[in-house]
């Protein structure tokens, strides 16, 4: 094991991309050339830096993968050069961080009353992400393992499982998350990722809604806006990946904006756009549909601007996020026969994602049902009053049943329900009731604001909302891959609130967002605030099992079996939805450098070879023996921890 005082020690360097950006930030800042807002902006300074070191992360995974050199010695150098030429470059110019540190202004009480909040809540969600295992569903059945892998292998090729996510799914923040554990020797910043993608999304936002014409107090409106959707604040000290991908989607709108209100596209604001909508489409599948109203709408002011002449910039937007993504749609072309993974899941039946007709009744379900959710009360009543109206209109108007399997994703149930605690399920009624309201907030406060710019941001936060209810079957946690959207709105909230005959109405609309937040801040799943508050909790696997704690003494009892017999290989056969992290995690901390394989996996890779396991856990049979297929050894079965099954090598038979 490794000695505690110097895995403390080495575990800073898990920060080491977070400090290449900060001080690419501070260094850009001060070349006036490179920074392309009007007027220049330490926020567009730092969503610059963000975006190169977005471009460097995949660079370096996809270099390193080639000679399976993603290991400590060869990141630690990729990170070390970058940080030490910003460094060498700010002191040459240290004279320009003056730039950087020029007061912002006198800030009234009002900013004050909103930055305390903001801050506040950053902190919170901060906190709880450092101190916090992650425990929600899918990281620790896919995004969280999938780097475990990566990391043994040195390499992001894929690899035998039984999870086809591990595989297929799009990698950009895994990547980081993958970079950052090698980095630290562990999982200490794991749920940091999530939480400077919000810090981001924050600059993005408000700077959004400077164009929009919000002044100091719209901004920071805005950010609190984004701040406050639940969905937000939770996902912040996780390992998900939602958060990534509303920093991407609000870089890369800010830069369309840019774009539309200075009436000029250089080639660094082409590359950086095109390099935030490489890495939405690297982030998550829905990255694709929020990019591509961004991508029109560029298109379109260029082409009114230049005319054929546009495409010169705008061929960035093809080349670059080609660039970015073609490793990673190779491994799937390769894999499954199809550049984003399989059309249907290998492992659970033919459910697909994408609806199956787009007949226009089927899509109006979708937009309907898709705002009910995100319009759940704490009243059971009112939900169960919208839930009826909602059924009854597909009965009368639409002629469809209300879960009809050609636009219902597995079967589901429609229902309206209030879900503060749960992070994949939680609403934002406020925000979304009030971005439903827009066109006739932005009729009253047209001359207090860019109108134009308003206007060009609603319809691509209604173009979002549609396509994505056009394309994906719906299912209740769409509320979470929604926040995206739910993001870019916050840039009109924050620019129509502080405006007109609206301002004075703002702090209660602030008022209502802390107070539909606070029920979720208290009491979700890694709590601050409660008796079951992670300042006074020390187990670690308790909080992991927060949604299996059935499976907490069962895999602390396996992993201390499986500890005791020292094995360096273990293989590990689950379901394939199974939390398999929890039980890699334990044995992590109990082993040294354990490696972990599928046994018999139900998706093998071609070509793979592998040595026989030490030891094997399985959990999908009761079965006294199992035979290796890979190489035929055969495992005895030593001890039972239902439904958990110990294995090791039979002992050859006498001849």
């Amino acid at each position: 094991m490794i000695n505690p005082v110097f895995f403390q020690f080495i575990s800073v360097l898990g920060l080491l991309p977070l400090a290449a950006v900060l001080l690419g930030a501070l260094w850009i800042h001060g070349r006036l050339g490179i920074v392309t807002a009007t007027p220049p902006s330490r926020r567009n300074s730092l969503l610059i830096a963000g975006a190169a070191g977005g471009a460097w992360v995949v660079l370096g995974t996809e270099l390193l993968n080639i000679g399976h050199a993603l290991r400590f010695w060869p990141v630690l150098a990729w990170w070390v050069v970058p940080v030490l030429l910003l460094t060498g470059l700010l002191w040459r110019d240290r004279s320009r961080l003056r730039a950087w540190l020029t007061p912002v202004g006198p800030l009234g009480a009002g900013a004050w009353l909103l930055i305390i909040p903001i801050a506040l809540l950053l902190l919170a969600s901060g906190l709880t992400g450092l101190l916090a295992p992650t425990n929600t569903g899918d990281c620790l059945t896919y995004h969280l393992p999938r780097q475990i892998y990566w990391v043994q292998q040195q390499g992001v090729d894929f690899f035998p499982t039984n999870n086809v996510r591990q595989n297929m799914m799009p990698p950009f923040a895994e990547f980081v998350g993958a970079q950052v554990i090698i980095l630290a020797h562990g999982d200490l910043w794991a749920n940091g990722v999530q939480w400077f993608a919000l810090v981001m999304t924050l600059a993005a936002v408000s700077l959004i809604a400077r164009s929009c014409g919000a002044g100091i107090r719209g901004q920071l409106l805005a950010a609190l806006a984004v701040v406050t959707i639940p969905g937000s604040f939770t996902m912040a000290s996780s390992a998900k990946n939602d958060l990534v991908l509303a920093m991407w989607t609000c870089a890369a709108c800010w830069w369309c904006v840019e774009i539309h209100t200075t009436r000029r596209c250089t080639p660094i604001q082409a590359c950086l756009l095109a390099t935030a909508i490489g890495a939405m489409l690297l982030t998550k599948g829905t990255g694709a549909i929020f990019a591509l109203p961004l991508a029109v709408w560029t298109t379109a002011v260029r082409w009114r601007q230049c005319g054929v002449s546009c495409w010169r910039p705008l061929a960035f937007l093809i080349i670059v996020p080609l660039a970015m993504n073609a490793p990673h749609w190779a491994r799937n072309q390769q894999q499954f026969g199809h550049f984003a993974g399989p059309v249907e899941s290998k492992l659970s039946g033919t459910q697909l994602y994408v609806n199956d007709s787009f007949r226009p009744q089927l899509i109006a379900s979708n937009v309907v049902r898709n705002l009910a959710v995100q319009l759940a009360t704490p009243s059971a009543e009112v939900n169960q009053f919208l839930f009826e109206k909602i059924k009854q209109l597909h009965r009368r108007w639409l002629k469809l049943d209300v879960d009809d399997s050609r636009n219902t994703f597995l079967n589901l149930r429609f229902e309206v329900a209030w879900h503060p605690y749960e992070e994949d399920l939680v609403a934002a009624p406020v925000h979304v009731a009030l971005l439903l309201l827009m066109p006739l907030f932005l009729l009253m406060v047209r001359h207090r604001v860019n109108l134009g710019t308003c206007l060009a941001l609603l319809a691509v936060v209604a173009a979002d909302f549609l396509l994505f209810s056009a394309y994906l079957k719906w299912q209740h946690w769409h509320v979470r891959l929604e926040v995206p959207i739910l993001c870019l709105g916050a840039a009109l909230l924050g620019a129509v609130w502080t405006a007109g005959p609206l301002r004075p109405l703002a702090p209660v609309v602030a008022n209502n967002w802390l107070l539909m937040l606070l029920p979720t801040v208290i009491w979700n799943a890694r709590p601050l605030l409660t008796s079951q508050s992670l300042l006074l909790r020390s187990d670690r696997l308790e909080v992991q099992c927060h949604y299996y704690p059935s499976l907490a003494p069962l895999i602390r009892q396996v992993a201390q079996r499986v500890a005791s017999l020292q094995p360096h290989r273990i293989g590990i056969r689950t379901g394939s939805n199974s939390p398999d992290y929890i039980l890699m995690n334990q044995l992590q901390r109990q082993l040294r450098d354990p490696v972990f394989s599928v046994f018999n996996p139900d998706l093998p890779i071609a070509g793979w070879t592998e040595a026989p396991p030490d030891a094997v856990i399985d959990s999908r049979n009761s079965e006294s023996q199992l035979r290796h297929r890979a190489s035929g050894t055969i495992y005895q079965r030593i001890e039972l921890i239902s439904p958990f099954g110990v294995y090791v090598p039979a002992a050859p038979t006498a001849p």
